[in-house]
């Protein structure tokens, strides 16, 4: 055994950092010294990210916000809310002005404790906040995207490529509509790399690199708080496990990846168990099958591949964002070339091929739901089964194209540097895919024309033709695309140059498009002012008719109802008349848009003597004195007497505090949503929080004078928090360990 000085140690430290660094260097040679096509295409790849980059933060340089559906009724109230409550030190995790209170971080979507939303809403003016939480994703998206398909070896601009062509896919910018779905999906090029490199590298250091980042990029993506797409994502690294290991072995490595995700799951659990907690008191604990079959993609939406816009809303369903389906007409040409060239490529090409072909076309029967049979298997699984939005796995049908993409411009690009010029008679079968773009919409067009027709999809299908112009646009685009593509194989110069420009151009239109026009960008306060409010004054309770729209908080209202993802199961019905006085509401919403005042609203807070005993609250609510009694679900040792005076104190969220006077033992009963996660003090004594009317809470006071708080402090953040601090810990307890052996390793030969 060999034991080195310290000497010797320093020295061997040195060299090895100084080769990390000339690795470093040699990587950024090696971009610098390409040949003159591919430097002039990487070129051109930069230039175009550049400008895409330049338009997605046209949003941000301007001070607007882009409202498109979610974006606007859902996303930008709740990050409004967010960032106020971290400028004044409010409690994040209750959100009182949706749906009587509501705990909105066990929902997911607020992303609440996620170190970039920190971050941004604490340091930055909302709209900054805002836009820069929608931008970031794209460079990440891009650069994971890259440094994975430069692992696979791929030269430098068909990797820039295939990552332009993922990053701003139809799927990414559509779903814009939903910022953390696409946060999540960011991750998901450097989890793949990750995993690759703890797969197949020899390199100890590595190693543990990896792994340390596989568990941190699981932990960043449960923090943000949309469990489907960690689904879409834990599944296509799974599958990702399995192509490394069939080309490369290293089976055994698996274990690592698996004790990486654990510790990420560990890492997370500060979301994952308040998730895990509302959706079990939500109405989507249990749904049934149809509503775990909804948004299924219906297979009519295939015609996009050829054909984007022959549908009114660009996709048959309606669902814009959900069914965008659209990988450009550049993507559809070269995944056809591939059909054409495959015998041409060399190994690894024609697996890259096959995996992503494979992985395309399981994703889109997975997408079909209840049409594609597959979907069904999951549907009635434990867990994941509860999942709606099969149309999702979409997103893995964009990231199989971006591969094809990048693998098909490798093939035109050499051939060209060859000097090879292919024949007309191998290039005619790429005719087939305008000439099925041309049917498409030609095929739309006579639809369009015969609605009468005793066809049953033709007449369904003229009711969402597009007019013809805009029809036409499609086959224009992939005409377009086939001819650059064939030039390119026919050698003509700048081929492959217009081939990046164009690629990009369409997926901007078609993406943006939908995101920043109808209704278009604006300002938040010249957005929140445009909206319809409801009459009163800010702080009043009010109770919309099936409105799916939370922008009302924005001004201080606070809804009885409100849009939600995991709507919590009540006992109420929130639009009884009964119901809308228990809760204070002062104006309700007709079904005709009219705005009413409810007679006499019941107070905030207040004290009753009476209660009855109720299992059925709705029923029961009709059959009693509401000023004077109470619903409960146990007996309660009250005092006849005249009902005391509650006063409120200061009412923030998750922290209310009253003043109660009475002059016997009374219920306090407050129209705030009931929850286990509230605890009750009565002057600074602990007492139990009961649930009145079913969905509402109180608590039992003696005579006389009273401090009542009453602060939001659920057992699952408490637990998941403290698995959270455990699961970062073993995270760094692992990469100090790794280290450590790796020294030692150095260190002492045998």
């Amino acid at each position: 055994m060999t034991t080195f000085t310290k000497k010797q140690i320093g020295t061997s430290l040195f060299s090895r950092n100084s080769q990390i660094a000339c690795s470093a260097l040699n990587t950024w040679q090696s971009l610098i010294n390409l040949d003159s096509l591919e430097k002039r295409l990487l070129c051109t790849a930069l230039v175009t990210a550049a400008f895409m980059f330049g338009i997605l933060s046209w949003p941000l340089l301007t001070g607007q916000v882009s409202i498109k559906t979610d974006l606007g009724a859902y996303y930008l109230p709740i990050r409004f809310f967010y960032a106020e409550s971290l400028a004044q030190g409010e409690i994040l995790t209750w959100f009182p002005n949706i749906l009587n209170g509501f705990y909105l971080h066990g929902e997911g979507h607020g992303g609440m404790y996620h170190p970039l939303h920190l971050f941004l809403y604490t340091a930055l003016p909302l709209a900054m906040a805002f836009n820069l939480e929608l931008f970031l994703n794209f460079p990440m998206i891009l650069a994971g995207t890259f440094c994975l398909f430069r692992r696979w070896g791929l030269r430098a601009d068909a990797a820039l490529f295939g990552a332009l062509c993922f990053s701003f896919s139809g799927f990414n910018l559509l779903h814009l509509v939903h910022p953390n779905a696409v946060a999540i999906v960011a991750h998901i090029p450097w989890i793949l790399l990750a995993i690759d490199i703890v797969m197949r590298t020899d390199s100890h250091r590595r190693l543990v690199f990896a792994k340390i980042s596989v568990a941190l990029l699981t932990t960043s993506q449960l923090l943000l708080g949309h469990p489907q797409y960690l689904l879409l994502s834990t599944f296509v690294e799974f599958l990702y496990i399995v192509f490394v290991a069939s080309l490369w072995g290293g089976w055994r490595r698996w274990l690592s990846v698996g004790e990486a995700k654990f510790l990420g799951v560990l890492g997370g659990c500060i979301q994952l168990i308040p998730t895990w907690e509302v959706l079990s008191n939500s109405w989507r604990a249990d749904p049934p099958l149809a509503f775990r079959y909804s948004w299924s993609l219906h297979p009519a939406n295939l015609v996009q591949f050829v054909a984007p816009y022959v549908f009114s809303t660009r996709v048959a369903g309606g669902n814009t964002h959900e069914f965008g389906l659209y990988p450009g007409a550049i993507a559809t040409v070269l995944g056809f070339w591939l059909l054409i060239r495959f015998r041409e490529l060399n190994f690894l090409r024609r697996q890259l091929v096959l995996g992503a072909f494979s992985l395309g076309v399981l994703a889109l029967i997975l997408a079909m739901g209840e049409h594609g049979y597959l979907y069904r298997v999951q549907a009635h699984l434990p867990l994941i089964g509860v999942f709606r939005v099969p149309a999702r796995y979409i997103l893995l049908v964009h990231f199989a194209m971006a591969v094809a993409a990048a693998v098909a411009f490798i093939d035109l690009a050499e051939l060209s540097e060859r000097g090879d010029k292919l024949s007309w008679y191998k290039l005619w079968p790429l005719a087939l895919v305008p000439m099925g773009s041309l049917l498409a919409a030609g095929f739309a067009l006579w639809s369009s024309l015969h609605p009468d027709t005793t066809l049953w999809i033709v007449a369904e299908l003229a009711k969402h033709v597009a007019s013809p112009s805009y029809v036409l646009v499609g086959p224009a685009m992939v005409i377009l695309a086939t001819v650059i593509v064939i030039a390119a194989a026919r050698k003509v110069r700048f081929a492959l140059v217009s081939m990046i420009v164009f690629a990009l151009a369409d997926q901007a239109v078609y993406g943006l498009s939908y995101i920043w026009f109808s209704p278009g960008l604006t300002t938040i306060n010249s957005f929140v002012n445009s909206q319809s409010m409801p009459p009163g004054n800010a702080l009043d309770r009010v109770h919309f008719y099936k409105a799916y729209n939370n922008v009302a908080t924005m001004k201080g209202f606070r809804l009885a109802d409100g849009y939600a993802a995991l709507f919590p199961k009540t006992r109420l019905d929130s639009g009884k008349y009964a119901g809308l006085r228990v809760a204070s509401v002062r104006w309700f919403q007709t079904p005709e848009g009219n705005w009413s005042q409810v007679e006499s609203p019941l107070p905030r807070a207040r004290l009753v003597t009476k209660i009855v005993i109720s299992s059925h609250p709705n029923e029961d609510i009709d059959n009693i004195e509401l000023e004077s009694t109470a619903l409960v679900e146990d007996t309660l040792q009250l005092q006849e007497g005249e009902p005391g005076k509650a006063y409120i104190i200061s009412d923030r969220p998750g922290k209310i505090k009253l003043n109660t006077i009475a002059t016997s033992r009374q219920l306090l009963v407050l129209s705030e949503s009931y929850h286990v996660g509230w605890q009750a003090k009565i002057d600074g004594e602990a007492c139990r929080v009961l649930r009145v009317y079913g969905d509402f809470m109180g608590c039992v006071v003696n005579a006389g004078v009273h401090i009542v708080e009453f602060n939001f402090s659920p057992q699952s953040l408490r637990l998941g928090s403290w698995i959270s601090v455990l699961g970062l810990g073993l995270i760094f307890l692992s990469f100090c360990l790794g280290n450590a052996r790796r020294s030692d390793n150095a260190i002492t030969l045998k």
